[in-house]
């Protein structure tokens, strides 16, 4: 027996404005019918919610997103504001790439040069998980110093190494002042294709082994910096629709899937985000399941959309009155 106790529904806003005197009835006058990327909050009469509304004006909202004249709104469940369980908004953050130190990291540091030494660097990739079991991909590289032992030759040693892996790995930069030498690791982008790769920033941790002796390894404290992935990058927010596409009816999600689904998100784009997490004790379940079953209803706005004030205008009043306020919403 199919069941869904956790339901999402993903709402793609574009960057436009409100449309004036909009409504959801009558395709035939386009001037006003919700624009394509529009997100707009109804009342239980799925009339336009007036700003300043509260649940004394209407006990249940639905949120739906234009998609033009000729395709089906999307839609949340209906969210009755006896049963909010909590509402919460999250601006873009941009993703950062991981940046790490070997000697000289720019403002102090040194690589121990000491003759007749083995040196070992290893660096551990974290954020693949498509290992097996709990190995970690990893890549290895060594070199030996003779009677005379530099720190620029052994940072040029390394970074040649480095260089010549085959298989993706950092980007190096080498360092110096006066006679410290170091070398600058970079995370690089991953590839991303929905559904077959996804989103990700490259972390990795950085090793050193005896013979570096000394040196100087900066890693999650500053100049470094560590990996983000951000938040409402235009790739998750796909990976998002993707996935929340199945709770409309296109289960085959997993791997090489038929074409199905919306395809509102766009990958180059930022979105600001709201969530609005409620108990759904509607009796239109589309599969059983536990009753009242949780659904969470997300909200994807392009940052910067001019129509945010007014999507807040609209929710926050009404929130705000719900047995469970989780105070306003910020983009």
């Amino acid at each position: 027996m199919f069941k869904s106790d956790n339901t999402t529904r993903l709402m793609v806003g574009k960057n436009i404005g409100r449309t004036a005197g909009v409504q959801i009835t009558d395709t035939g006058t386009p001037a006003t019918f919700i624009a394509d990327g529009e997100i707009l909050v109804l009342d239980s009469t799925d009339s336009v919610l007036a700003p300043g509304d509260t649940t004394a004006d209407t006990p249940t909202i639905r949120i739906v997103q234009g998609r033009g004249l000729t395709k089906p709104m999307t839609s949340s469940v209906v969210i009755d504001g006896s049963q909010i369980i909590s509402a919460t908004s999250l601006d873009f953050r941009d993703s950062v790439e991981q940046t790490s130190f070997v000697g000289y990291n720019g403002a102090a540091g040194s690589v121990d040069a000491q003759p007749f030494t083995d040196y070992k660097l290893t660096i551990i990739f974290k954020h693949d998980k498509e290992m097996f079991s709990e190995q970690l991909l990893k890549r290895t590289y060594y070199y030996s110093t003779g009677a005379v032992a530099g720190q620029e030759e052994i940072v040029d040693a390394f970074i040649a190494a480095i260089d010549a892996e085959e298989f993706y790995g950092v980007a190096t930069t080498k360092l110096s002042a006066g006679p410290d030498f170091g070398i600058q690791l970079d995370g690089q982008p991953l590839d991303f294709e929905l559904p077959t790769f996804e989103w990700n920033v490259m972390m990795f941790e950085t090793l050193l082994s005896k013979g570096f002796g000394a040196t100087t390894l900066t890693e999650g404290v500053a100049p470094a910096v560590t990996a983000d992935k951000g938040s409402g990058k235009g790739e998750q927010i796909s990976e998002m629709e993707y996935f929340t596409n199945g709770f409309d009816g296109a289960i085959n999600r997993v791997y090489f899937p038929a074409d199905k689904g919306t395809k509102d998100a766009l990958v180059a784009s930022d979105y600001d985000l709201i969530a609005i997490e409620s108990y759904d004790v509607s009796e239109d379940y589309v599969v059983s399941g536990v009753k009242p079953a949780r659904a969470l209803t997300l909200i994807a706005l392009e940052d910067g959309a001019a129509q945010g004030a007014a999507v807040l205008a609209q929710l926050n009043p009404w929130l705000a009155s719900a047995v469970r306020p989780s105070g306003p919403l910020t983009l």
